[in-house]
């Protein structure tokens, strides 16, 4: 399965900085987007909010894929790990 990823440029602005998690519909007047910083018993990771689709440049369109190795053919072949007594 492949997956995609966008990675953009983006403008903030001006910020304005929120330390607790509320919902917003728009910045508050005078700000361009809201910063939302982690703090004790609020958020927990760093995130920024953008209203305006102008405020994105949507730069690269990654495409990847998440392969796994199979537990057969990692196992075989690989050297015995333990010393032989024998020798």
């Amino acid at each position: 399965m492949l997956l995609h990823l966008l990675l953009c440029r983006v403008t903030l602005g001006k910020s304005f900085l929120q330390y607790s998690a509320m919902k917003m519909a728009h910045a508050p007047p005078g700000h361009h987007s809201v910063m939302g910083k982690p703090s004790q018993g609020g958020l927990a990771y760093p995130e920024y909010v953008v209203y305006r689709g102008e405020q994105a440049y949507p730069e690269y369109l990654i495409t990847y894929q998440i392969v796994r190795p199979q537990e057969s053919s990692s196992l075989a072949g690989a050297p015995d790990s333990e010393p032989n007594a024998s020798r």
